[in-house]
């Protein structure tokens, strides 16, 4: 649902947020009647899966419609520029989490800093790559550039 924010925002900037406010409701409102509903059945484990119905249909499938209807651009565009990026940066960052535990196990303080450190650095990387636009990049670089400029 990250980029389910993205799409809120696109849509107050643009004054088109009351279909997201009426499906914001809907899905609230259904959230509860599921929730209620699977709670005699499941438990908790019940008022899970009553959230995560309305957070399907609503999130998964109402909204990302509307908001391709209102920027007029097709759903492979959608995907690959709302979730390609997120997805290459789970996937990388979760193999360098199992590696770090696979290989690096953190038996003392030390080794702990160590593995946060790298993992830190990990993160760091794939935010550059994957999550930080060209202007902001430029931006960002500039002011490294003159940060280390006066030390």
């Amino acid at each position: 649902s990250i980029p389910q924010f993205v799409s809120d925002s696109i849509l107050f900037g643009i004054a088109k947020h009351r279909y997201n406010a009426i499906l914001h409701f809907f899905e609230g409102i259904s959230n509860v009647i599921f929730s209620v509903l699977l709670i005699k059945y499941s438990g908790v484990y019940g008022v899970a899966i009553g959230a995560i119905i309305p957070i399907f249909i609503f999130r998964g499938i109402l909204l990302p419609r509307y908001i391709l209807k209102v920027l007029g651009i097709g759903a492979t565009e959608y995907l690959r520029r709302a979730y390609f990026p997120i997805i290459v940066s789970i996937l990388i960052y979760s193999a360098v989490i199992t590696c770090s535990a696979l290989y690096m196990p953190a038996a003392s303080m030390k080794a702990y800093i160590i593995n946060v450190s790298v993992l830190f650095i990990g993160y760091i990387v794939l935010i550059w790559f994957n999550g930080i636009d060209e202007e902001s990049k430029s931006s960002v670089s500039s002011y490294i550039t003159r940060y280390f400029s006066f030390c």
